[in-house]
């Protein structure tokens, strides 16, 4: 099992939208996570800039 958790870069006042979604909070890290079995797309403008780059995220210049 892949206990490797996907943290997001929520600010505090996004929070709810995030929540809403279905992330869920790591009171150990302080971060939001996605829970394994979500779509990580749903939570894409939360995404570590990392994570953006190599998944092909918004920030990716083409070429």
């Amino acid at each position: 099992m892949n206990t490797e958790r996907f943290y997001l870069e929520c600010p505090y006042a996004q929070k709810d939208e995030a929540k809403a979604n279905g992330a869920r909070w790591d009171p150990d890290n302080k971060k939001w996570y996605v829970p394994s079995g979500l779509d990580k797309d749903l939570f894409q403008k939360w995404w570590p800039a990392s994570q953006a780059a190599s998944m092909g995220g918004e920030d990716e210049v083409p070429f």
